[in-house]
């Protein structure tokens, strides 16, 4: 599990770090407070593969020319960037991104430290006109993928996800939250198209729909709960699960965020939604309260400024979190 992450000069950020993360960690505050861009660090400086996800971050972002030339704080040429996670487990790794001349990018793994402060890999890798590349630090975090419902399509197609979730032994779990919300879908499964395509269709008492087209809510809804039901384990990170989605669905949504909490999966989303912290307050035991903490967040002039509330200051401090959100 991630316990804290500290950013120098990364995207918007000009310095600032989160410590004390849980298994449950949701990022609040306005539009433009590094929510997002601690998601992308998260992304990069967690992952074996950090040059594969600098390329990943750079394809969200690619309504930007040379967005990777903007990773680093203002553009600016001859600065490096640097992103440090670091686990419970008292790990820590460090990844370096050097703008150059001409918006090109090199991207230094800084390597992997153990407790005792041995490094365990160095590597260097570059970056320009879009094209990435480098090593990767073994013997790290396991998976970490970063799910954008607001997106159509996302990085794994729907179909590999449902049998995902089938070999992780979660379809029922996954499909059950997603009919809980859609009441008048009877099943999902994976057909094909006219040329042989896999599709995953949700089926109807009169009519079988490719669920790409069922809405963009209920494809949201739909691709979150096979997003986590196929994760083995590692750390998901979550943009925004509410976009496009009724209340309904926003409750269920929470379900299937806490289930994968309770079986140890770390998630860090980002919200807007009052409504989506609520839900993850509903009916939460104990445990699942210790198991949360909510980030306030803010940048002043670079400078990120974080207040954390635990599970059960969260309930108290609701009040504050709305203003944050309206």
């Amino acid at each position: 599990m991630i316990q804290s992450i500290e950013i120098k000069d990364f995207r918007g950020i000009r310095e600032g770090k989160l410590e004390d993360l849980s298994p449950l960690t949701v990022l609040v505050g306005p539009n433009g407070c590094g929510k997002s861009t601690i998601l992308d660090a998260l992304l990069i400086a967690a992952s074996p593969n950090c040059a594969a996800r600098v390329e990943e971050v750079a394809q969200r972002h690619a309504r930007l020319a040379l967005a990777q030339r903007w990773f680093v704080w203002r553009g600016t040429e001859g600065k490096e960037a640097v992103v440090r996670v670091q686990t419970a487990h008292g790990q820590s790794r460090a990844v370096g991104l050097h703008a150059k001349n001409g918006g090109s990018l090199t991207v230094r793994d800084l390597g992997v430290q153990g407790p005792a402060g041995e490094t365990k890999a160095n590597r260097r890798g570059s970056a320009g006109g879009g094209m990435f590349g480098g090593g990767e630090s073994k013997n790290w975090l396991p998976e970490i993928r970063l799910i954008n419902t607001g997106v159509r399509g996302g990085k794994v197609h729907l179909h590999k996800l449902f049998t995902a979730a089938v070999v992780e032994l979660r379809r029922d779990e996954a499909i059950g939250i997603f009919k809980d919300a859609i009441t008048d879908v009877r099943s999902v499964e994976i057909l094909t198209d006219e040329e042989g395509n896999p599709v995953v269709h949700a089926n109807y008492d009169d009519r079988s729909v490719p669920v790409e087209l069922c809405g963009d809510g209920a494809y949201a809804l739909l691709r979150i709960c096979l997003e986590i039901a196929s994760s083995p384990g590692g750390v998901v990170l979550l943009e925004e699960p509410e976009v496009h989605q009724h209340p309904g669905a926003i409750y269920r949504s929470a379900l299937a965020i806490r289930a994968a909490a309770r079986r140890k999966i770390q998630i860090v989303l980002t919200t807007h939604s009052l409504e989506l912290i609520d839900y993850l307050l509903s009916d939460a035991t104990d445990a699942d309260l210790n198991k949360l903490s909510v980030f306030r967040l803010n940048l002043k002039e670079g400078t990120l400024v974080s207040h954390r509330l635990s599970g059960p200051d969260v309930v108290r401090a609701r009040h504050e979190i709305e203003d944050d959100l309206r």
